[in-house]
């Protein structure tokens, strides 16, 4: 019984090592954008700045001034972006120009349609991003725009077969 409840305990620890499930940055595929919105995460959730933010449903605006709770909640679509899936390589065509890049997706059952990163001093200036889901009950597109330390814009446009559509954007716009 004392071997049996060893031999557990050490699978235990072994299955805890310090291995990772995060890709290594020198076996991404395309730029880390994932990565980028973790760390952008972790410095507004310290740095706890007051947001104002705009959110309009169908067309009824609502204007609210305050703080994030949960940044990573309310960054999860820009995180969900991410393109450097194993499966996924070579599915994006990448073109480069001087201070952006342009990931466009070569099929169209991809969810990320298009990603364009503007940079400024080797550093990202402004992230666009282009989902879309489709079937044939409902179509989903999202259309993301990021600008670190400053502006934040989710604009989900939804149509539902029978139940109609839904239009909604967020913008976020941070203040010091």
């Amino acid at each position: 019984m004392k071997i049996l409840n060893l031999f557990l305990v050490s699978l235990l620890l072994s299955s805890c090592g310090s291995g990772s499930n995060k890709q290594n940055p020198q076996e991404l595929n395309y730029y880390d954008i994932k990565g980028f919105f973790e760390r952008e995460i972790k410095e507004l959730e310290k740095a706890n700045p007051t947001v104002n933010k705009t959110t309009v449903y169908n067309q009824e605006e609502e204007i609210r001034t305050l703080k994030i709770e949960k940044w990573e909640q309310e960054l999860a679509l820009f995180s969900e972006s991410d393109i450097n899936k194993s499966s996924w390589k070579g599915s994006y065509k990448i073109d480069s120009l001087p201070n952006q890049l342009i990931y466009s997706a070569k099929e169209e059952d991809l969810r990320t349609r298009k990603i364009v990163i503007d940079f400024k001093d080797n550093k990202p200036s402004k992230f666009s991003i282009q989902n879309k889901n489709s079937n044939y009950l409902y179509t989903s597109i999202e259309d993301l725009t990021f600008y670190p330390d400053s502006l934040y814009i989710i604009h989900k446009k939804q149509k539902v077969v029978l139940l109609g559509g839904n239009d909604y954007k967020i913008v976020g716009k941070l203040k010091d």
